[in-house]
């Protein structure tokens, strides 16, 4: 009875330390992880800095394409009122005029339209005495035209004359009126653009250096916590394929709800099914869980030695364990997790954003 009473003891204090390890190794796997988020998230600002940095400005509607072909409509128009108020005889010579300065103006049209679309500047002189005799000539033509015609048939009536006025006015001007406000639209849009990228360029710098040094910080910081987890596993307690935030999670949180050792736990047939449910909601415990971890190891770095629960226990299992080795590995389990515990202390970004 002795005998089975010092082996269920040597279990119960073997268990106990088993637990405070997987307990220091997964606080410290789930810092591992909340750090590297932490990184992506840095080097993510940092290569977005620059984002919206050049300016997406609208073109401005080109004006002289539809007042071409208002213009086309409006000379129609009045060659129509002319011949019906004058009962010019319509014959294949004015069918002709009218075909050639339809092709004409069409052709005027296309050929601006191409260059608009190549090349077209307002510093480019050649261009601009292009655009203007391409308008002139297509004001002038059917005024051409009319007075051509009128010569033949006598001097138009003033009636006549204002209504042609009128028509081309009418065909103009809310075209021109129109395309000029919503062009002054888009020059409003530009310049908030244009306002915005400047306050994007004046900031980005700075949103890039921060983002830079906090990736750096944060990497020194995973480098501390890597450091931290090889001393662990250094001392063979986890088998290797089992190192990892899941599988220890699992491990931890099954132990501590049973009586099971470790070794029965790895045993366990459920095991793998375990970690997998634990890896589907793995950040939902560290978004749980991660914030409160830490303000208990900070608070455990605070202390003195003999007032931390979990050193405590480690300490008296290891003074009155017989064995040298089982006592020296009670010893490291204490060390490593009184030096996670000082990181913990020292480490104030362990917040959940939304706290």
């Amino acid at each position: 009875m002795l005998q089975i009473s010092f082996i269920e003891e040597k279990l119960i204090m073997d268990r106990q330390a088993e637990i405070i390890y997987l307990k220091n190794i997964r606080d410290l796997e789930m810092a591992k992880k909340f750090v590297k988020e932490k990184i992506a998230h840095a080097e993510n600002t940092a290569s977005h800095a620059y984002d919206g940095s050049q300016p997406i400005l609208k073109n401005e509607q080109d004006i002289i394409g539809p007042l071409m072909i208002n213009i086309a409509r409006a000379f129609l128009l009045c060659c129509l009122l002319h011949f019906h108020w004058y009962a010019v005889e319509i014959d294949y010579k004015s069918l002709l005029f009218l075909l050639l300065f339809l092709i004409d103006l069409g052709a005027i049209a296309l050929t601006f339209n191409i260059l608009h679309d190549a090349s077209y500047s307002k510093d480019n002189d050649f261009l601009i005495f292009c655009t203007i005799s391409i308008v002139l000539h297509g004001i002038i033509a059917p005024i051409q035209m009319i007075f051509i015609t009128h010569a033949n048939a006598g001097i138009p009536t003033v009636i006549y004359q204002l209504w042609a006025v009128l028509i081309f006015l009418s065909a103009i001007i809310p075209t021109a009126i129109d395309i000029v406000s919503q062009n002054k639209n888009i020059s409003l849009e530009n310049a908030q653009e244009q306002r915005r990228v400047a306050r994007v360029q004046m900031a980005a710098p700075e949103i890039y250096n921060k983002a830079r040094a906090e990736a750096y910080y944060y990497k020194r910081e995973l480098q501390k916590i890597e450091y931290l987890l090889k001393k662990g596993y250094s001392l063979n307690i986890i088998p290797d394929q089992y190192r990892y935030l899941a599988a220890v999670q699992y491990m931890y949180n099954w132990m501590s709800t049973c009586q099971d050792t470790l070794r029965d736990t790895l045993l366990h047939t459920h095991l793998e099914d375990g970690i997998r449910r634990i890896e589907a909601k793995l950040d939902t415990i560290i978004y749980q869980n991660m914030e409160l971890i830490a303000h208990s190891r900070k608070i455990e770095a605070s202390l003195r030695r003999s007032e931390v629960n979990d050193l405590k226990r480690l300490d008296t299992l290891r003074q009155i364990e017989t064995n040298s080795a089982n006592a020296a590995m009670y010893a490291q389990i204490g060390s490593q997790y009184a030096e996670a515990s000082a990181f913990f202390g020292a480490a104030n970004y362990f917040r959940i954003s939304g706290r």
